[in-house]
């Protein structure tokens, strides 16, 4: 075993270690391999001449033409190992732009290193952005073809499935892996502003609001006091700019220094009123970023609303205040109105019933209800024998479904005495009682004083 383990040993020491592949010991190989190539040429045309004078064989001449093939050959295959150690490609430029649907596109311009190839070599090479993580380039990789002696710039669009700054370039050749970081430029265009929305393009019922996330970037630090404004909207319809942080209510903004974006949310309230143009399509507005003075355009965002109709139901009743004596019930009519652009469907209700008493609808529920029109439902309140004397508040409303969400009326709210008729007698009794008393001692005392 000892022995076995020394030849070991042995052996391990014995044997030479390979060097490794640095672009030094490849500069190193690739200048033996071109003197080697020069001292097989000049020994061909050495043998040349001897052979046309006869001097020397053809079978000589041929083993010096495959020998200096080979350093030819040789050159060739140092050549490319030092290629291949050394970079392929270099960014020429990466600039980030946005698009009106809000993309972040990147234009990146490749330009391969000088290199000394042959006319027929292809290279082939697989782009692609990434951040500290993953690929985040949409085509997540490009390929790149060039051949020959080939020093264009070549130029490759991608889009961004996150909005960094800070990206590597990625470069695949084979089992080469290259990977350079970089920071995107920013687009310089006629605009300082870039304006993008994620919803730029919404459905609003009347009478309610939607809400806009608007992020503003600026490419140029000239931009800094901005006006803030809408144009497009038809009469009616009202809006306000908030910031997305504080909440606070903007008519204008103003970048920090070292600040390029901010974040903005736009509520456009619809009106109340109807207008039957409006239904049915797509009512194009914009959003601008002006200069401080408001005569120069910044930025401009093109938004879209869908105004929609829903329907509104209103309670009302001839009598909100209901007496009832345990052990019995009352019935009430109530008015069912809509007073909104569409018609209400399928309407529920709901009421809040103090302790001891129970309500039933008749109808339970109402299939329509058109715009404008009104219809009744009875309601009865039955006082169970349990039911305490008192006074309590009954609520009650309707509920209709409609395309975007359920909708509410407003809460009607009844007052309930619950009470007997023998009670309120014996109350007015004692208060009569109490009322004689009074006047027969002020009586005494008058006559007293008067004596």
């Amino acid at each position: 075993m000892r022995r076995f383990l020394a030849i070991l040993l042995f052996v391990a020491v014995a044997l030479p270690v390979a060097p490794q592949a640095t672009e030094s010991n490849l500069r190193l190989e690739l200048q033996r391999a071109e003197l080697n190539e020069a001292q097989a040429l000049a020994s061909l045309e050495q043998i040349k001449r001897l052979h046309a004078q006869g001097i020397e064989s053809e079978f000589v001449l041929k083993k010096a033409q495959a020998e200096y093939d080979r350093a030819v050959l040789e050159t060739k295959r140092a050549r490319l190992a030092l290629a291949n150690e050394l970079p392929s490609l270099r960014v020429v430029s990466a600039i980030k732009s946005r698009q009106p649907g809000g993309q972040t596109m990147v234009t990146l311009r490749l330009q391969e290193m000088e290199r000394v190839y042959d006319a027929d070599l292809v290279r082939r090479y697989l782009v692609s952005i990434k951040d500290q993580q993953s690929i985040i380039s949409q085509p997540y990789e490009q390929p790149l073809t060039l051949r020959g002696a080939n020093t264009a710039v070549v130029e490759l669009r991608y889009r961004l499935l996150k909005d960094v700054d800070d990206v590597v370039v990625l470069v695949n050749s084979g089992t080469k892996r290259e990977e350079i970081p970089i920071l995107l430029e920013r687009e310089m265009s006629a605009n300082q502003l870039q304006m993008m929305s994620p919803n730029y393009s919404q459905e609003g019922a009347l009478g309610d609001k939607v809400e806009y996330t608007i992020q503003i970037e600026r490419f140029s630090s000239a931009a800094r006091d901005v006006q803030l404004g809408l144009t497009g909207l038809p009469a009616g319809f009202a809006h306000e700019w908030i910031d997305a942080e504080s909440k606070a209510k903007l008519s204008r903004i103003s970048f920090a220094d070292h600040q390029n974006t901010i974040r903005l949310l736009l509520r456009v309230f619809l009106p109340e009123a109807s207008n039957p143009e409006w239904f049915g399509r797509l009512m194009p507005f914009r959003a601008e970023a002006l200069s401080a003075d408001g005569t120069t355009p910044l930025g401009t965002l093109d938004l879209q609303l869908r105004p929609i109709g829903l329907p509104r139901l209103a309670l009302s009743s001839d009598n909100l205040l209901l007496q009832v004596a345990p052990g019995a019930q009352r019935r009430v009519l109530l008015d069912v109105t809509n007073v909104g652009a569409a018609d209400a469907r399928g309407i529920s209700f709901e009421s809040e019933l103090p302790m001891g008493f129970r309500g039933e609808f008749d109808p339970p529920v109402l299939t329509s209800v058109a715009q404008r029109e009104k219809k009744q439902v009875a309601l009865t309140l039955i006082a169970t024998p349990e039911a305490v004397t008192g006074e309590y508040n009954l609520r009650v409303k309707a509920i209709s479904a409609a395309r975007m969400a359920n909708v509410e009326s407003p809460e009607l709210t009844f007052r309930i005495e619950v009470g007997t008729g023998r009670s309120a007698l014996w109350i007015a009794a004692i208060i009569g009682l109490v009322l004689a008393a009074m006047a027969f001692l002020i009586v005494r005392m008058t006559r007293r004083v008067a004596r």
